[in-house]
């Protein structure tokens, strides 16, 4: 979806041009709602995954929002702020190394592209190894 609407299709009797950088927000938005969207489908309407942690209440599927407590929340919240404050600061960083890069020449930005997306997958990796462990301790 991202290429056929950034990038376009260069060739075949469509030959459609792409909508070009002005698409990338609105494309990587779509894609990672759908994602959500697709993954809470499956796993907790389709095969039912998070029924089992939930006790039977009157509410919709199941879920009374009187089992959402303070002391849940503030446990949640310990989690989540520490959480989204890292991420944000990833993408701070990286956006200014971006800018920095994107002074020098198009050559240096692609290497920058190339080098931002292998560290990226990394920090996926780990935060996702992290997460599972923090997890199953």
């Amino acid at each position: 979806l991202g290429y056929l609407l950034v990038l376009g299709v260069p060739t075949g009797p469509s030959r459609f041009g792409g909508y070009g950088f002005p698409a990338c927000p609105i494309v990587t938005s779509a894609v990672e709602w759908l994602q959500l969207l697709a993954l809470a489908g499956l796993f907790c309407l389709c095969l039912g995954y998070g029924r089992q942690g939930w006790p039977q209440a009157v509410g919709w599927c199941g879920v009374s929002p009187a089992f959402v407590t303070k002391s849940r929340v503030r446990e949640y919240l310990k989690l989540y702020v520490p959480a989204a404050l890292s991420i944000a600061s990833d993408f701070w960083r990286m956006s200014a190394v971006g800018a920095f890069a994107a002074s020098l020449s198009t050559l240096d930005l692609a290497v920058f592209t190339a080098s931002y997306r292998v560290m990226w997958i990394s920090l996926v990796l780990t935060g996702s190894l992290t997460g599972g462990v923090g997890i199953k301790v």
